[in-house]
């Protein structure tokens, strides 16, 4: 009961000063919550929020020392679980190092290995 047959997992992979770069420059509205990028989605105002004209503030843990160490602990907690799904030939490695303006590139790997799955259980390969 609760078991699931898993047939793909994506790993998203984007290099760290990406993460860096796409997470230090979050920043929200403190009264309604509303996120922006500063470089990929910044409000039409500086500094203030699109929806409710309220002040945007960063939060603490999205400065790039903070992010290092969140980096790095999700690659301990996630690295024996990628480990454990490549052994079973199950991981499908996305580029996630793609901009915003680019999206199309990271759902087209996505898109390709729907249709290998597809195709396998097509030919009986998979249940």
């Amino acid at each position: 009961e609760g078991k699931l047959d898993i047939d793909r997992v994506f790993n998203f992979i984007a290099d760290e000063e990406t993460l860096i770069d796409r997470l230090s420059s979050r920043i929200v509205c403190g009264k309604c919550g509303k996120p922006y990028n500063l470089k990929y989605d910044p409000p039409k105002i500086k500094g203030k929020c699109d929806e409710c004209g309220a002040k945007l503030v960063r939060r603490e843990d999205d400065n790039p020392e903070v992010i290092r160490k969140r980096i790095e602990a999700h690659k301990k907690q996630l690295n024996p679980l990628v480990k454990y799904y490549e052994e079973r030939g199950l991981v499908s490695e996305i580029d996630a190092n793609f901009g915003i303006d680019e999206i199309d590139k990271i759902t087209g790997q996505i898109d390709e290995v729907v249709v290998g799955l597809k195709e396998e259980i097509k030919r009986g390969n998979k249940k």
